[in-house]
């Protein structure tokens, strides 16, 4: 399964939660420019699946920085567009 979330909905989550202020908000929104689609999301689990490894390695990954993560509803999510560079780098 993956998810497309917009870039704009996540500015105004993290504005309306506290989690971002009104001009980091502004900020992420202005810099759209009419995109905010970032695409499709992966859960850890899938994208271990497509990378043939283990959860704690998507993990690892992440916690090092190699991955980068968003939090969905508590959930963990990746660009599956950043699980496919991964891969192109030859990690």
């Amino acid at each position: 399964m993956s998810i497309t979330i917009r870039i704009r909905d996540l500015a105004e989550v993290g504005r309306d939660s506290g989690e971002l202020s009104q001009e980091q908000a502004s900020t992420i929104l202005s810099a759209l420019n009419g995109t905010d689609d970032i695409g499709p999301l992966l859960t850890v689990r899938e994208a271990a699946e497509k990378l043939n490894v283990s959860t704690d390695s998507i993990r690892r990954w992440m916690r090092q920085g190699d991955l980068n993560k968003f939090t969905v509803a508590g959930g963990i999510r990746l660009k599956k567009s950043d699980v496919t560079a991964f891969v192109k780098k030859g990690r």
